[in-house]
């Protein structure tokens, strides 16, 4: 074939409106095996060069639009019909496996990020009927400007192939939703571990915090390389190895460590009196082994915080990078071990707890039939006493909005039908008396970026740490902020404060977590009642030394699961704190106050123990603080 000038002009033209139309791309939200909200409008959205036409096609309807100025596009459809599967169209793409039904949005931290791997009835799930739920996590991402889209991700069918890394909270939430309504559910994890609530607000949801929302127009008017904050993060591990005395000394294949300090593992090195150090670590344990038939072993550590290299008898079994979540399993061959066995595990913390975070049942050696328990009395020796400054990247996460900014203004397009919610941990350590108005207005600015009043769901912090009292508890005040937006429409909590574990500020129980805010959804986003507000103080009246305290019949008539009423404290003006007890009588608490008090409190702490009052549903009376006059 001859070409002429016309004809090569004509082939150019084609092939560069093929290239601009590959450039155009719509957002991983709307890909396959995409979830789509039923019964609201909806907006699909994406990404490509100027004034290029976008056509999408999706049910009955087919509409078009050119991509604007900033290269940007969406298009909005009319609410679609429930059910699947569905195809969409984008251009010359097809996009297949699509279901419409009801999508929530699961946030917060790590106890929402835990992963089915290391939640309880992990193996139980997997072998079980998945029931069809969709789920996307969206990256991990930190901007200090507004973002349009988010940059990755992709939408999973759950099943067992991909359980283990799907929320633990989340998926037992859906399941119990699934069993109960009879639409697809979606699922789309943006949650992230250590983070405050401060990073998820908008900069104009602090109008009543001055402090917070001057550092949020500062942070978001500035330039940040983001790109060099990361390599500098990167050049700071290399320097926290160059600090590591243990690399030099060869730590990793000592035998002798009779100059270190104990520890009880497991348990993290703030529990040993170093509440400031974000560093290295090493931990050392020496046992013997049985002669074992096996040809391969199992070494079992649980979760580390944050990242781990191990060693057996000075060989490098296995290792992890900033995994606080992951459970440790490395295999080995059992030609490693001999009569005398050493284990060493290097530990590098970038900031908050760092050690071992597992508990003492996931801590332990197995080969073929033969099992060492692990739990127990260590070595210990910190690798980088004086360790180089951490760069800004490290505190980044921390800015007031900048995972706003990042993961939830792209979002806001979405329709969904409910909030879920898990965060506060980090706040403890910060600003606990300040976060019910955080809270309240995140809850607030949300609905109306959104310009709905959809239903947020969330968890009062479960019990951590030591069995204490109420003294200087950040965790109870939490809890009683957390408790202080109930008033808002359709907001409403489910309590982890007897669900959770002493020595681990994750506990493994996700399962009644979930299924405690199903039933919290089922009852106000379904309209099907379930038994799903927990007791809690309406009222009382004090007479002459005798307090009596009403609760909401929320569960029927109240019941001790004790004999007598743990994790009741009265004040003293000079904050002197007595351990007191009740009675149940006609569905009341009655509790003789000593002289001098100037308070009662239950379940006000960190940590109150093994909780007393509970309705008949099986649900815990809600912590509570009386003032007496």
């Amino acid at each position: 074939m001859r070409f002429t000038r016309f004809t090569l002009v004509v082939v150019l033209w084609i092939h560069t409106a093929a290239f601009c139309l590959s450039q155009v791309q719509i957002s991983p939200l709307f890909t396959d095996h995409a979830l789509i909200q039923q019964d609201r409008p909806i907006t699909i959205w994406g990404s490509g060069p100027s004034d290029e036409i976008v056509t999408v096609s999706f049910q009955k309807e087919s509409k078009s639009t050119k991509v604007n100025s900033k290269g940007e596009w969406s298009i909005k459809f009319k609410a679609p019909e429930s059910g699947g599967p569905y195809i969409l169209r984008m251009n010359d793409r097809v996009y297949q496996d699509i279901y419409v039904g009801d999508v929530w949005l699961a946030g917060g931290q790590s106890n929402m990020e835990w992963k089915m791997a290391s939640s309880e009835g992990f193996k139980e799930e997997k072998a079980s009927n998945i029931p069809r739920i969709h789920y996307f996590k969206t990256p991990r991402v930190l901007h200090n400007k507004p973002q349009w889209d988010i940059t990755s991700g992709e939408w999973i069918v759950v099943d067992s192939s991909n359980l283990a890394s799907v929320s633990g909270v989340a998926y037992f939430f859906s399941k119990e939703i699934s069993s109960e309504i009879d639409v697809p559910i979606g699922i789309i994890d943006h949650s992230w571990g250590g983070t405050t609530i401060e990073g998820w607000m908008s900069p104009k949801g602090f109008t009543d915090f001055p402090e917070i929302a001057e550092a949020a127009e500062c942070f978001t008017s500035i330039e940040i390389d983001f790109e060099q904050e990361r390599n500098l993060v990167k050049q700071w591990y290399k320097d926290m190895d160059a600090a590591d005395m243990g690399i030099e000394g060869q730590w990793s294949k000592k035998s002798d460590f009779s100059d270190w300090m104990g520890a009880q593992l497991p348990g993290q090195w703030e529990d040993n009196g170093f509440s400031d150090l974000d560093g290295v670590v090493y931990y050392a344990r020496q046992f013997q082994f049985p002669t074992t038939s096996s040809s391969t072993c199992q070494l079992n550590l649980g979760q580390i915080d944050d990242s781990d290299e191990t060693y057996v008898n000075g060989t490098k079994v296995g290792s992890m990078q900033n995994a606080y979540d992951k459970n440790r399993l490395y295999r080995f061959s059992s030609s490693l071990l001999e009569e005398n066995n050493t284990i060493v595990v290097r530990i590098r913390d970038n900031g908050g707890g760092g050690g071992f975070s597992s508990s003492p049942e996931l801590m332990y050696l197995e080969c073929g039939e033969e099992k060492v328990n692990l739990a127990g009395a260590w070595k210990m020796k910190i690798g980088t006493e004086k360790y180089p400054p951490r760069p800004m990247n490290l505190g980044l996460n921390s800015f007031p909005s900048i995972r706003y900014q990042s993961m939830m203004l792209p979002l806001f397009k979405l329709s969904m039908k409910g909030m879920i919610w898990y965060q506060g941990e980090t706040n403890t350590y910060s600003n606990p008396e300040q976060y019910g108005g955080l809270f309240r207005a995140m809850i607030l600015d949300y609905r109306r970026q959104w310009n709905q009043e959809f239903p947020f769901l969330f968890v009062q912090l479960a019990n951590f740490e030591k069995v204490t009292g109420p003294e200087s508890s950040s965790w109870a005040i939490l809890r009683d902020e957390q408790a202080s937006v109930l008033d808002l429409p359709l907001t409403a909590m489910a309590t982890a404060i007897d669900i959770g574990e002493a020595d681990d500020i994750h506990p493994r129980n996700k399962k009644d977590v979930g299924k405690r805010l199903a039933n919290v959804a089922l009852s106000i986003a379904y309209n099907k009642p379930r038994p799903y507000k927990n007791p809690s103080i309406s009222s009382y009246e004090m007479r002459d030394s005798t307090l009596t305290v009403n609760f909401d019949n929320y569960g029927l008539r109240l019941r001790s699961k004790t004999k007598g009423i743990n994790a009741l404290y009265t004040e003293t003006i000079d904050g002197t704190f007595t351990s007191v007890n009740g009675i149940l009588r006609n569905n009341q608490l009655v509790v003789n106050i000593p002289e001098g008090s100037t308070a009662l409190y239950y379940a006000w702490s960190n940590n109150p123990g093994r909780l007393s009052l509970f309705g008949s549903y099986g649900l815990p009376v809600l912590p509570f603080r009386i003032l007496l006059e």
